[in-house]
């Protein structure tokens, strides 16, 4: 908890930048496509590079910062020094994620050394759990040094520490060099291709959807947002592709061949918010929740979680990552919209969307702009949210109980 009360300042600014950076000042962005923003904003291209290296400081650096977090406050649990600790932590997740590649070229070129794509809010769960493995080995080294050599009290702390910081960052070189010989290069990756499955071999049904949905929110509930939707680029590129070429040929959107997909199902009706639908919670928790904590977190996350799907806020500053009470609605949520707008593209009451619409278009009208604006399809979209805002309502009840709970304790 004390880890994402640190994380969300951060987390939240980036949010907005990141949201900002997208829609406006990139060009397939949604506000950028509909009003044309570059024709007429004055420093329009300026503009987007601060955005972008703001986005890539404050989102892009997220996994990094709760390695130091985590670490800092583990080693505080621990008795030692948190500084040192964190400042471990630090280096332990550079040489990590280290491309000893460029140093091994005859070009001399040493840029991109290290692979930054990795230290972003979807692999927040990896930059944690490197915190406490080093708070943890640095312990455990502390404790060995004591059984060999007896520290007095007036040792220098820096040089108390010269043994385990020596072996701990001795260790991470190791285990980053081995992983760089590897097909997986760095650790991020290693955790990356645990998950991958072959889904190419999958057709595109509903209990396909549902089970991609579900693995998707366990792995985003931990922090470890690999977003299964893009390995299924080819087959649902494919199948995306023969709905529009109908679409574009025959004028009709009901005898389309892949009427479910997981673009037409689970991107259009699922992700409404993000993953785990937190668009219905923060939702839920406007109307019902009189808690002040929760309610700040969900006004400053409307924005960004209900316009770009963007839900690290929420994420975090409830939060939802490791919390037990929260994982049934997150991952129910999504298929109980999902069998909605099932039943009302099987019963041909609404067509599937299958027209491509601005990227950061806000969730909620991807239904809408994506069968060329067909009402009924708004319509199913705001039944799905009022669906999820019901599936999160007795949830948001216990953990309201809970806080109270554990204010009394205090």
């Amino acid at each position: 908890m004390q880890t994402f009360s640190t994380l969300f300042p951060f987390i939240l600014l980036g949010s907005f930048i990141k949201y900002i950076h997208q829609a406006v000042f990139t060009r397939d962005g949604f506000f950028a496509s509909v009003y044309q923003v570059e024709k007429w904003f004055p420093f329009y291209h300026q503009l987007s590079i601060m955005f972008n290296g703001l986005e890539i400081v404050t989102v892009s650096m997220t996994a990094l910062v709760a390695t130091l977090v985590s670490a800092k406050f583990l080693a505080k649990l621990l008795h030692d020094d948190d500084n040192i600790v964190g400042i471990c932590g630090l280096f332990v997740t550079f040489l990590l994620n280290f491309n000893y590649n460029l140093l091994d070229n005859s070009t001399g070129d040493n840029r991109n050394l290290l692979y930054l794509t990795n230290f972003d809010f979807r692999y927040v769960f990896i930059g944690i759990l490197t915190g406490l493995g080093v708070a943890y080995y640095y312990h455990f080294l502390v404790w060995t040094r004591n059984r060999i050599w007896q520290s007095r009290r007036d040792d220098h702390d820096g040089v108390r520490s010269i043994f385990p910081i020596t072996v701990i960052l001795m260790s991470a070189a190791l285990l980053s060099y081995v992983l760089n010989l590897s097909s997986q290069k760095n650790i991020t990756n290693l955790f990356t291709n645990l998950v991958n499955l072959p889904v190419s071999k999958f057709k595109h049904t509903m209990v396909f959807i549902y089970f991609i949905s579900l693995v998707n929110g366990l792995l985003s509930f931990v922090g470890f947002s690999v977003s299964l939707t893009s390995v299924t680029m080819g087959v649902n590129s494919t199948a995306s592709a023969a709905n529009l070429d109908y679409a574009l040929t025959h004028k009709n959107l009901f005898g389309v061949p892949n009427p479910v997909t997981l673009h037409t199902m689970y991107e259009t009706y699922g992700n409404f918010g993000g993953t785990g639908l937190t668009l219905g919670l923060i939702i839920a928790i406007l109307l019902f929740s009189r808690q002040r904590n929760l309610r700040q977190v969900a006004k400053l996350s409307l924005i960004p979680t209900g316009l770009g799907s963007v839900n690290s806020p929420v994420m975090v500053g409830i939060p939802i990552l490791f919390n037990p009470i929260l994982l049934i609605p997150y991952l129910v949520s999504p298929l109980v919209s999902m069998a909605i707008a099932w039943i009302f593209i099987n019963f041909k009451w609404m067509p599937p969307a299958v027209y491509r619409v601005p990227q950061t278009t806000p969730s909620f009208l991807l239904g809408f702009l994506g069968t060329n604006g067909n009402w009924v399809a708004l319509f199913v979209s705001v039944l799905c949210i009022l669906a999820s805002v019901a599936v999160y309502f007795p949830f948001l009840k216990i953990l309201e109980h809970y806080h109270q709970f554990e204010r009394n304790k205090e």
